[in-house]
């Protein structure tokens, strides 16, 4: 398998996951899109340093 496909594979269930937290969590879209968010720049961070 491809290392990009397996990175964005891995990307996406962890959004999904963060998705489904917030919404368990009931908490506003608002709070969704900001872990969302500060989930995908640790992400970036941990992706680039791993480059």
């Amino acid at each position: 398998m491809d290392d990009g496909l397996l990175i964005l594979t891995l990307f996406f269930t962890m959004a999904m996951a963060a998705i489904t937290f917030g919404v368990a969590r009931r908490w506003s879209w608002m709070q969704i899109a900001a872990s969302s968010s500060v989930f995908v720049v640790v992400f970036a961070i941990v992706y680039l340093s791993l480059l």
